[in-house]
C-alpha cells in the first residue's frame, strides 16, 4: 500500500507558475508601452538632423 505524503511540491509548484505568468504579464505591457527616455525610442530623432 502507498501513502501519499504531502511534500508541499504543488503549493511550490502553483507559486512557480503564477510567479512564470506575472513576469509574462508584466513583459507584454512593457513591450506594449515603451519608455520615451530610451534612445532608441521611436520619433526620438533629435540628434538625427
Amino acid at each position: 500500500m502507498t501513502r501519499f505524503i504531502d511534500t508541499g511540491r504543488d503549493d511550490e509548484r502553483e507559486d512557480l507558475i503564477q510567479e512564470r505568468n506575472a513576469e509574462r504579464r508584466y513583459q507584454r505591457e512593457l513591450a506594449r508601452h515603451p519608455d520615451p527616455r530610451d534612445p532608441d525610442y521611436p520619433g526620438d530623432e533629435e540628434g538625427e538632423a
